[in-house]
C-alpha cells in the first residue's frame, strides 16, 4: 500500500522472484499512485487481480509474462477482492463508497454495484459453491460491524447479520461432512465468528443446540439471517 509494487515470492526460498510497477501511465513514480491493497490470483493461476485503492482501478496481471493486461476504473477506493471458484466473477469491496462491485472476469465488464448495509466495506469471501459472497462491513462511530450476504446469481444483497464492531478480515473454512451438504464456519476478524450450515439430519431432528448466527445449506439462505428488504 505504501508503494505501487506487485511482488512475487519464491515459496521455497522466500526470495523475491519478480516485481511489477502498478503505477498508471501518468504516474510520476514518486510515492504510491495505485496504492494496491489486495492481490488475488485466479484459481487457474494464469492471472492475478489487484485493487488500486488510491487510483480507483482494478487491474488484471498475466502471470506468465508479468504484464498488466487490463486496467479498468472502479468505484471509490476498491479494497479487497474475491473470485468465484470458476473464475467467472470478481467481487470487489469498495471501501470509500460503501458498495460491492461484481465484474465479469472474461470481459472486465461491471455487472453489478450493490450498496452495503453500513459504511466502510472491508473484506469479502465467496462460498465454495460460488453462490454467495460474504462481505464484512466495519461501520462507523458506535455502530456494530456487519456481514452482508450477496447472492451472486441474483446480484443483490439478501441478508445482513450483526457482528462485533469494526468487522475486518473474513474467511470461510469448509469441512466435508458425512451428511448431505457441508458444514463450515465463517470467521470475521479474530474474535467474532458466524457459524454456517448444520447438517440436514440435525435440522430435521430439531436438535439445533446453540442457534448459529448464520446458516447456509447448499444454495439456500436460512432464517437466521435478517432479510434485506428491497
Amino acid at each position: 500500500m505504501l508503494d505501487d509494487m506487485l511482488v512475487e515470492l519464491d515459496v521455497a526460498t522466500l526470495d523475491v522472484a519478480r516485481r511489477l510497477d502498478l503505477s498508471p501511465p501518468s504516474g510520476s513514480g514518486a510515492g504510491a499512485v495505485c496504492s494496491p491493497t489486495w492481490a488475488m490470483p485466479a484459481s487457474s493461476g494464469e492471472y492475478v487481480y489487484v485493487a488500486c485503492n488510491k487510483s480507483h482501478e482494478l487491474l488484471e496481471v498475466r502471470v506468465e509474462d508479468w504484464v498488466i493486461t487490463w486496467r479498468i476504473p472502479a468505484p471509490t477506493a476498491p479494497y479487497n477482492i474475491a473470485l468465484t471458484p470458476d473464475d467467472e466473477k470478481i467481487v470487489v469491496t469498495q471501501k470509500g463508497s460503501a458498495e460491492v462491485s461484481v465484474w465479469r472476469r472474461s470481459t472486465g465488464e461491471r455487472i453489478a454495484l450493490i450498496p452495503s448495509a453500513r459504511k466502510v466495506t472491508h473484506g469479502v469471501v465467496v462460498s465454495p459453491d460460488g453462490r454467495y459472497a460474504f462481505v464484512s462491513v466495519e461501520g462507523i462511530g458506535g455502530e456494530r460491524g456487519a456481514v452482508d450476504v450477496i447472492d451472486l446469481q441474483d446480484l443483490r444483497r439478501v441478508a445482513t447479520a450483526d457482528v462485533g464492531k469494526q468487522a475486518g478480515g473474513i474467511a470461510f473454512w469448509r469441512l466435508l461432512g458425512k451428511h448431505q451438504g457441508y458444514y463450515g464456519k465463517l470467521f470475521v476478524r479474530r474474535n467474532y465468528r458466524c457459524r454456517l450450515a448444520r447438517s440436514r439430519q440435525r435440522r430435521e431432528s430439531g436438535d439445533e443446540g446453540s442457534a448459529p448466527a448464520l446458516r447456509l445449506q447448499g444454495s439456500e439462505v436460512h432464517d437466521r439471517l435478517r432479510p434485506h428488504e428491497g
